[in-house]
């Protein structure tokens, strides 16, 4: 039939990473890296029957970036490593954000063919503790600072556009324990506790101390694996906490149609040889 609507772009990413491992003394390391990054997009374009002003070909654009990290791995005891990294970070918006737009249940989801890159600045400290063989403890803290972040902005019920938010925040812990086992196998656990929310947004100020879109507060996961003669068993349980599709936070309600529940999902894996 006739073609009512077609839209499409292309993007081409391009990145060079360097990494030197120093060794400072018997127990601590440092790691120095920088990645450099070059981004274009072009082709753009969108195309709608019978509506005045299209065919529209978008410009092409580019952008590049630098993204330097210094870490540290320290080991004051034989069963103890403490690790710490800053850095920064660089996303290119996807042709998908940039030139796809669709309609589902009544809402439409706009791109945004002027999206601009992401930046993170993030750092994260680790201590990891060791108390007999096979048996690992851990915990991160870490910080990330977003400018240009890219998210849904919802224009009004039945419209999100993607866009840049002027800036957001985001700490948080993950907590894991491990245990191998000396005859084959192991068990592990893990807990990822986020808190992440829009700081700056000259385009909607009202979003301001909202948090981010479709980011889980929290997450867990355990599973095992091991051997028995010619079997093979693995599990894992996975569960992921609410999360709003709305940058106004608005979709409180869980169980109805389009809101992002929690869930838990069970793998179960048993393989013969």
């Amino acid at each position: 039939g006739l073609l009512s609507y077609s839209a499409g772009g292309k993007g081409e990413d391009i990145g060079l990473y360097l990494q030197d491992e120093i060794t400072l003394s018997k127990d601590l390391i440092a790691y120095l890296s920088a990645r450099m990054d070059w981004w274009w997009t072009y082709d753009g374009f969108a195309y709608q029957s019978g509506v005045s002003g299209y065919p529209i070909y978008y410009p092409r654009r580019s952008d590049s970036a630098l993204s330097p990290k210094v870490s540290l791995v320290y080991n004051p005891y034989t069963k103890t490593t403490l690790r710490a990294s800053v850095g920064r970070s660089f996303r290119s918006p996807t042709v998908y954000e940039m030139y796809r737009t669709w309609t589902f249940n009544n809402k439409v989801y706009q791109g945004n063919p002027n999206l601009k890159p992401e930046t993170i600045t993030s750092w994260d400290a680790e201590i990891e503790f060791r108390p007999w063989l096979g048996f690992k403890l851990g915990a991160v803290y870490f910080e990330n600072i977003m400018k240009d972040l890219i998210y849904r902005h919802s224009i009004n019920p039945n419209l999100l556009i993607n866009e840049n938010a002027g800036e957001a925040f985001g700490s948080g812990w993950e907590f894991e324990a491990e245990h191998v086992f000396t005859k084959g196998g192991r068990f592990f656990c893990n807990l990822t506790l986020n808190d992440a929310k829009i700081t700056k947004n000259s385009a909607n100020p009202a979003n301001v101390g909202k948090k981010l879109a479709d980011m889980p507060s929290t997450m867990y996961s355990f599973g095992s694996d091991f051997n028995v003669g010619s079997f093979y068993f693995a599990g894992l349980g996975r569960y992921v906490g609410k999360r709003y599709n709305s940058d106004a936070n608005t979709d409180t309600v869980n169980g109805v149609y389009g809101s992002r529940d929690p869930y838990f999902t069970m793998d179960l894996k048993v393989t013969w040889k």
